[in-house]
């Protein structure tokens, strides 16, 4: 929520200004190849030579270089402007360009704009036009194995991270505690936010933490204390533990403020939180890369 604000302030500027028509200026653009590939209109803007990998835990596009297009986001006119995602040099699923301001939620998949990435960073997000509260089990165009298969010719595919909820505590006393597991499903390692090393209030910044959920109940959340970053954007690598190629690392969070959770069936959700404002000469670190982005992890709660 925090972050959509922004967005829309930034939104709500800069399309009062009066711009010219983007299809208009000197765009780049590629030629269509048998590997992974984006149209954006009637043009290739991106075809597999431009990318450096596509990490399938987040849906995000590592490019070489930055695109053009996103780093002149600002434009009000490209609103809903459509993308083809071609693989094999077949088209496979459309989209739209979605600026963040808009007041509507996108249905199916979607480019948002102005991004939290910088512009050598593409995420291609999804939501159903079905309402549901496990979006795991929804079909996601963006896994379609074509796709996987052209990532994988040019060993380009990336499986990224999983999260998982491991265990969740009801304190007889109040308040609730929950721990989980970060797994890497790739060989390459990954820096990632730590909650230890973070501290639970700025933690809590990043992701806003446990949700409990039933129909008798609604929405049952904790009530942390927020730190914010000093400036809003700004980072730090003592934030980060390493979390090694093909494995696991394991992370309990306690809260002493949560809702009043009564007996019941309860959906459990989780959002593991990565960073967003890492410039392309930083991701590469001494024994590793920064992981960005965020994934989700659902579970259920039986309280008797």
């Amino acid at each position: 929520m925090k972050k959509l604000y922004a967005l829309s302030l930034i939104g709500i500027l800069l399309s009062a200004c009066e711009k010219e028509d983007p299809w208009t200026r000197d765009w780049p653009a590629g030629s269509l190849t048998d590997g992974f590939c984006i149209s954006f209109a009637d043009s290739i803007f991106l075809n597999h030579e431009d990318i450096a990998c596509y990490d399938m835990s987040t849906h995000m596009i590592y490019l070489r270089e930055p695109l053009s297009l996103l780093q002149d986001q600002v434009l009000s006119e490209l609103a809903e402007i459509p993308f083809t995602v071609y693989a094999d040099s077949k088209p496979v699923y459309t989209g739209k360009l979605w600026p963040a301001w808009f007041s509507m939620i996108p249905s199916g998949p979607f480019i948002q704009y102005p991004s939290f990435y910088p512009a050598y960073v593409v995420p291609i997000g999804y939501r159903s036009s079905l309402f549901t509260t496990r979006p795991d089990t929804l079909t996601d165009p963006r896994e379609d194995a074509i796709i996987v298969q052209a990532l994988e010719k040019y060993d380009q595919l990336r499986e990224g991270l999983s999260v998982s909820i491991d265990e969740i505590d009801v304190h007889p006393g109040g308040g609730v505690s929950f721990s989980f597991i970060v797994t890497n499903r790739d060989d390459t390692n990954y820096y990632i936010l730590s909650p230890e090393k973070m501290g639970s209030g700025l933690f809590h910044y990043f992701t806003n933490g446990l949700f409990l959920y039933n129909q008798e109940t609604g929405w049952l959340v904790p009530h942390e204390e927020e730190i914010t970053p000093e400036p809003w954007d700004s980072w730090d690598p003592q934030w980060l533990d390493l979390l090694k190629g093909n494995s696991s690392l394991r992370y309990s969070i306690e809260y002493e403020l949560f809702d009043e959770v009564p007996p019941g069936h309860y959906d459990a959700s989780f959002r593991f939180p990565g960073l967003s404002h890492v410039e392309q000469s930083d991701i590469e670190r001494s024994r590793g890369r920064i992981w960005l982005g965020e994934i989700s992890a659902s579970s259920v709660l039986t309280l008797n």
